[in-house]
């Protein structure tokens, strides 16, 4: 629910240039929550992100989630907003490096290493060997892996991603990306059973893609990442993404960007939380005393000892 001003920018790198990153639209609007940022891809927003929370930070994060490409010394480096806010990494990343990356969102905030070979068989098809995963590690609490997968959903329910949909109704979490030549398009997003990411690249990266009369972006994969996973995901049933304990869905003040009762304003909208970070309001804190007070004395109640 953290509002943030989508305005043009004018960065100072060390090398004494300025960089002004702009939104693909050539648009800005002004203030806008992380959630509608993140869901139409504004580019300004992903940058203040990363500079409120630091390079070293960010870049430490991607790494604990698996990315061992970034480049951290030399005169170019990955050390700055364009690589770690917008994905313009000095080596790239590979689609499976991205995938296990992404596993810390769809598996409750563990990150699984990927493996390519289950077993080994001779001609007859007895096992010679077997190899299992290595064990899962922590790497975001299971409350934030949550929200970032709800917010993830909004990309495809409405968002970049919304050719993903798949057509049984099946939530899907995932996002876009288009390089801005139109030379590499992306798509990375999972179900509650299944995760898959689709690159589609031009061999000459100095030519965009086209087919017939137009160019070839992000939405192209997100479509075939929905063929393939509509076809894998067939026979199973729908589900809902889990959610977690220590989670609290409340009602927002689109405004303000604080928590709200739901009467206090009818254009308030519903957001995620982790129970220990809702930014209440005023009429919040009243609200929920007024509702959990009876509920707290009739378990102060219970919990008494009988004469």
């Amino acid at each position: 629910a953290t509002i943030l001003d989508d305005h043009p920018l004018e960065i100072s790198l060390e090398n004494g240039t300025v960089w002004t990153p702009e939104n693909n639209n050539g648009e800005y609007q002004g203030r806008i929550t992380l959630r509608q940022a993140l869901r139409e891809s504004v580019n300004t927003i992903a940058v203040q992100l990363v500079q409120t929370l630091g390079i070293p930070t960010v870049a430490d994060q991607l790494e604990q989630m698996g990315l061992t490409s970034l480049v951290r010394e030399g005169k170019v480096n990955d050390l700055g907003y364009a690589p770690l806010a917008l994905g313009g990494l000095t080596k790239g990343v590979t689609p499976l490096e991205l995938a296990a990356a992404y596993t810390s969102f769809a598996n409750q905030g563990r990150y699984c290493q990927p493996y390519p070979v289950v077993r080994i068989t001779d001609y007859q098809g007895r096992t010679i060997k077997t190899f299992k995963p290595k064990p899962a590690r922590e790497v975001i609490s299971p409350q934030t892996a949550y929200i970032i997968t709800m917010l993830l959903k909004d990309v495809v329910d409405q968002g970049t991603g919304q050719r993903a949909k798949l057509p049984d109704g099946r939530p899907a979490a995932g996002k876009t990306g288009t390089t801005n030549d139109y030379t590499n398009a992306w798509f990375v997003g999972y179900t509650p059973e299944y995760l898959t990411t689709v690159w589609m690249g031009n061999d000459r990266q100095e030519e965009p893609m086209r087919y017939k009369e137009g160019v070839i972006g992000s939405g192209t994969a997100a479509a075939v990442w929905r063929d393939y996973m509509a076809r894998i995901t067939a026979n199973l049933p729908v589900v809902a993404f889990a959610e977690p304990e220590g989670i609290v869905w409340a009602h927002v003040d689109a405004e303000t960007g604080q928590a709200i009762p739901a009467w206090v304003n009818k254009d308030s909208y519903l957001e995620v939380f982790a129970e220990n970070r809702v930014p209440e309001s005023a009429s919040y804190k009243i609200w929920r005393w007024l509702t959990t007070w009876p509920k707290k004395i009739t378990r102060e109640k219970e919990k008494a000892p009988s004469e």
